[in-house]
């Protein structure tokens, strides 16, 4: 059985009995609305029975369109990534991907290669970005507390004790 993303429209006063009727009985209002629906038709699905009752229903596109510049590999591997995560590829979302591959200086197809890489369901440019060059930004906020508690600044200075000449370093 595969999952889809239902839009529905009734009146407002359709709504306001199916919430009170949904809160009497503590359910859910999609329930209750599944519930009302199969009442009120002797339909086997609600497939069948949204048109009868005159409600609409709108199916959502939930899959982006592959962009040529991306692996048909790499694009294959991320749909199947983001289907286990059931976390739909759509084209707000790749969107957003591509923007941040832009931030990263990196191309999509090696944001995406990134993402499957690591599972990621999704791509920041933060995350691309080589840690191992930097210290955390708490290990210096610590540094520079210590240091302004213990009266040092970033440049120190030292007395060269036999010379007694004065030397500064960094």
């Amino acid at each position: 059985m595969k999952d889809v993303s239902v839009n529905i429209r009734m009146t407002q006063e359709m709504k306001a009995q199916i919430e009170f009727i949904a809160l009497q009985e503590e359910r859910s209002l999609s329930k209750q609305i599944l519930i009302y629906i199969k009442s009120c038709t002797n339909a086997t699905s609600i497939a069948q029975a949204l048109p009868k009752h005159g409600l609409v229903t709108k199916k959502v596109q939930t899959v982006a369109i592959k962009p040529d510049y991306v692996d048909k590999q790499i694009w294959h591997d991320f749909i199947a990534l983001r289907k286990t995560k059931r976390s739909p590829l759509t084209q707000t979302a790749m969107n957003g991907i591509e923007r941040e591959a832009q931030k990263a200086n990196v191309t999509v197809n090696d944001a995406l290669a990134m993402c499957c890489a690591r599972g990621w369901q999704s791509f920041k440019a933060e995350w691309a970005q080589d840690k191992s060059k930097s210290e955390p930004s708490w290990v210096t906020e610590k540094k520079n507390w210590l240091n302004e508690m213990t009266g040092k600044s970033e440049r120190s200075e030292i007395i060269e004790m036999e010379t007694n000449n004065l030397r500064l370093e960094k």
